[in-house]
């Protein structure tokens, strides 16, 4: 059975947590990374407070070959945040010591190809492949003209309700994001110069969504 965090430690996260994780999500995520840092020292004999250098360097090493290379990352940026607060801390939780993560450099960030935005032409013909006639064909043309005019991310279409669409208004309410803060992204028109927008009918679009607004899409009003 693996050597679990010391309540010490586990305390000790909780109190520096509250100085620089700011949601909900960041805590438990820095809480993850922290209490297996805090239980790799344990079966090392060691703990938080008393971690070296080289104990950074050698955790992180072995996260790479279990976890992705910007998991890795993330785990320094953790590591690299929680030791600086515990420097500062009044309670001088380090003993004057300076702290571990001080000289250990940013692992290399991964790499990914940029994000090719699709053109004008393509996206009529997307919306053209649906067949509006049907209830289906008309849900999703009318998620993808959301998602092109406002930007929407994938997982935040499906969580929206009809009234989170204002149409007047010409904006999105966003309630459930990635960093827990809601938002409301403007729904683009044709012609705008801030977004990559197809050469079609505004008219077109609005109709696509009042009707399926109309058509009362899912037992609980999902688009």
């Amino acid at each position: 059975m693996p050597t679990p965090a010391t309540p010490a430690d586990l305390e000790l996260i909780d109190d520096l947590l509250v100085e620089w994780a700011a949601t909900d999500n960041t805590k438990a995520q820095a809480r993850y990374i922290l209490a297996r840092f805090a239980a790799w020292l344990a079966e090392r004999s060691s703990h938080l407070a008393a971690a070296t250098q080289t104990d950074c360097i050698e955790f992180l090493r072995q996260r790479r070959g279990e976890v992705k290379a910007a998991t890795v990352v993330k785990y320094w940026s953790v590591l690299k945040a929680f030791y600086k607060v515990a420097e500062s801390d009044v309670a001088d939780p380090l003993g004057g010591r300076r702290s571990p993560m001080a000289r250990i450099p940013k692992p290399a960030a991964p790499r990914y190809a940029r994000t090719k935005a699709a053109r004008a032409d393509e996206f009529d013909r997307l919306v053209a492949s649906f067949d509006r006639r049907t209830t289906i064909g008309l849900r999703n043309a009318t998620m993808c003209s959301l998602m092109w005019r406002s930007g929407l991310r994938v997982g935040e279409l499906p969580q929206l309700d009809l009234a989170d669409v204002d149409l007047d208004r010409r904006r999105v309410l966003v309630a459930d994001t990635k960093n827990d803060e809601p938002r409301r992204p403007p729904i683009w028109p044709v012609r705008s110069r801030l977004s990559v927008v197809p050469r079609s009918s505004a008219r077109r679009d609005r109709q696509i969504i009042s009707s399926a607004a109309l058509l009362r899409l899912g037992a609980s009003e999902r688009i």
